[in-house]
């Protein structure tokens, strides 16, 4: 798994298009972005994912779900599917939220730790983590 964070509008999106060439060399790709809301049922399983498989938005995606264990739960579902096949690559890109201001309501204070947590998990299980700043990437965890 390689997962890619970063401030929000930092080039995340175009980085991994270009670093895995989607749309050109990969072409058997499957796009999960919570930015759009019919993508939500896509994000439950695996059943439509294609060798290389990218999920975007994850913040909001764990905005969505009651806790952590189910998030818990699906990562180790893809975690799964990925290991199947040499071919299978699982990119999960998701938008930092932890600079700034801290938020006043109680519910976004919960939901930024929330993130946090799973943001570390997820940087724990993956092979490689890269953060994205102004389109410049930082590689943390892994090749580049």
């Amino acid at each position: 798994m390689h997962f890619v964070t970063g401030g929000a509008f930092n080039g995340k999106r175009k980085w991994v298009i270009n670093h895995y060439q989607i749309g050109s060399v990969t072409l058997n790709y499957t796009w999960i972005s919570a930015y759009e809301q019919e993508n939500e049922q896509q994000f439950e399983g695996t059943d439509q994912f294609k060798n290389t498989t990218i999920i975007e938005g994850m913040e909001l995606f764990i905005r969505n779900y009651s806790n952590n264990f189910e998030m818990t739960v699906m990562l180790d579902e893809w975690l799964k599917w990925e290991e199947k096949s040499a071919d299978r690559k699982l990119v999960i890109i998701g938008t930092d939220v932890s600079k700034g201001i801290v938020p006043l309501q109680q519910e976004n204070r919960n939901w930024r730790d929330d993130v946090g947590r799973f943001y570390q998990l997820l940087a724990s299980k993956a092979d490689k983590v890269d953060v994205i700043w102004y389109g410049i990437p930082t590689s943390l965890k892994g090749d580049l």
